[in-house]
């Protein structure tokens, strides 16, 4: 489960941004990743793509493995992505974040469920035609149920999910973070 396509190759430039959403028995783990491109003619307003979305369930009655978000991250580095960042929810991933810190990776903790920035940045990119996906159906299934609850959080109904949606929009809100901070730094610089 969670294997990478021999074909999955980077073929584009650009920094990768990937988001964990941990889960372990009733959730299922997300794991997204994300690279901004300059718009034709406004490198100001980026288009953000998702090269990768990936739900890890649990088996029945089983735990998910939660080295293999590890395992495909430092994979994808070995195949020659760009990793500039990857982040995790702050459930059970302080042991993922320093292990892939030892191994040379920046780490980040970034929760999409303390705001709804991350959702609203996904919204917006997506309203703007600035974001670029694949038909996932995990995803595609779970960005439909979600609901606006509490003051403004995003959810799932009873008995759904949002592991996959969570891990995109915090991939693809640290993506878009990660261009503004390098445009603002190549700014500084002219």
């Amino acid at each position: 489960q969670g294997r990478l396509a021999g074909w999955f190759l980077p073929t584009e430039p650009g920094q990768r941004y990937v988001h964990v959403d941990l889960g372990l028995k009733r959730d299922s783990c997300g794991m997204a990743m994300a690279r901004c491109m300059g718009t034709p003619g406004d490198m100001s307003s980026p288009t953000v793509v998702v090269e990768l979305m990936l739900r890890l369930a649990p088996e029945s009655g089983e735990e998910v493995d939660i080295s293999r978000p590890r395992e495909l991250v430092l994979a994808l580095r070995g195949r020659g992505f760009p990793i500039a960042q990857v982040s995790y929810d702050g459930w059970q991933s302080a042991d993922s974040r320093q292990i892939l810190a030892r191994k040379g990776l920046q780490t980040k903790l970034v929760s999409v469920d303390r705001t709804p920035e991350a959702y609203e940045t996904l919204k917006a990119l997506a309203m703007e035609g600035r974001l670029v996906l694949y038909a996932y159906e995990p995803f595609l299934s779970e960005a439909a149920s979600l609901e606006v609850v509490r003051g403004g959080k995003i959810d799932h109904p009873p008995r759904g999910s949002k592991d996959v949606t969570d891990a995109v929009a915090g991939a693809v809100s640290e993506a878009l973070r990660g261009w503004q901070g390098t445009a603002g730094m190549r700014a500084e610089v002219v």
